[in-house]
């Protein structure tokens, strides 16, 4: 779990996100899973975060506000 935090800060700066299973294979699990409901929630909800199959994203208005954002990911 201690790779979550930098590997959150540099993939939600990339426009195509965190590949899910690339961050499974290294950090254990895939991270959705690794950071809940109850604090992914109210960041989709929001429109700050999408997620597919694929890809955990911040969206636009997400990367604008990538420093909240992640401090509400990492707390």
């Amino acid at each position: 779990m201690a790779a979550l935090p930098m590997a959150l800060m540099m993939g939600l700066r990339l426009s195509e996100g965190i590949d899910r299973a690339q961050f499974a294979s290294v950090a254990g699990s895939d991270p959705v899973a690794a950071l809940g409901e109850r604090k992914l929630s109210p960041l989709f909800e929001a429109g700050f975060l999408a997620v597919d199959a694929t890809h955990l994203k911040a969206t636009p208005a997400g990367r604008q506000r990538l420093n909240a954002v992640l401090e509400r990911l990492v707390a």
